[in-house]
């Protein structure tokens, strides 16, 4: 509890309007995702889904794991989603500050191997976080190595358009993880925080926080040329640059 509405909302775009919700006294209710959340007038959260609330909680209360519920073995998504979750090829639990493990799955839907998807399921098997990326087929969609930096809390996905491998990040927000600035943006844009195009995860040789190493085809004078820029990107505390 105590994050403000803002925040939510620019990690989640899709969170309703405060003016959709309703107004009790000096509360507003918001219902996404199946549950209620609730917000103080001036904006912060004050009350949340029973999955976030149990694992906000964590060793407070020993029985909080067994009241959220156990982690899916596959993901559960709502009406109007690709059923990626129809062929889940990989999963891996990671740590998360509000409901301490969640499970990522990485899956693709047959017939449809141009995309997969990025579903992170919290204990009990509410879906937090689905992201769709452009993929060749599913050995093209994989957890990086590391799949988690323990410096930064961040996790990482591989993911490959038919070109140069992209680097997709999970990083955890009260709610889930954040979301891609633009779902409908070509594969090889990148957004700058939660995607990188043409990069890889690289580990800190003095045990720091891993950054993403980057290698961009400038196209000066021509793609033909193959002018390179690599950059390497360090974590800021909000993205990597």
């Amino acid at each position: 509890m105590g994050s403000h509405y803002d925040q939510i909302l620019a990690d989640h775009p899709d969170f309703p309007a405060q003016s959709s919700g309703e107004v009790s006294g000096d509360r507003t209710v918001l219902r996404w995702r199946g549950g209620d959340w609730v917000f103080a007038n001036d904006g912060t959260l004050v009350d949340a889904p029973t999955g976030a609330r149990e694992g906000a909680r964590g060793e407070d209360d020993p029985g909080a794991d067994d009241k959220a519920g156990p982690l899916p073995d596959r993901p559960q998504l709502g009406e109007g989603v690709p059923p990626c979750e129809s062929r889940v090829h990989a999963r891996e639990d990671v740590p998360h500050p509000t409901y301490g493990t969640v499970r990522v799955f990485l899956s693709t839907l047959p017939g449809q191997e141009d995309f997969g998807c990025i579903t992170a399921s919290a204990p009990g098997g509410e879906t937090i976080f689905h992201a769709r990326v452009d993929v060749v087929g599913p050995e093209q969609l994989e957890f990086a190595d590391p799949v988690t930096d323990d410096a930064t809390g961040n996790s990482f996905v591989t993911y490959n358009p038919g070109r140069y491998d992209g680097v997709f990040v999970l990083i955890p927000t009260p709610t889930g993880f954040v979301a891609p600035e633009d779902t409908d943006a070509q594969y090889f844009q990148s957004d700058g925080r939660v995607r990188y195009y043409s990069a890889r995860v690289v580990e800190s040789d003095s045990g720091g926080p891993a950054a993403i190493s980057e290698e961009i085809n400038t196209c000066v004078p021509d793609c033909a040329a193959a002018n390179y820029r690599h950059r390497l990107l360090t974590w800021d505390g909000s993205a990597y640059s």
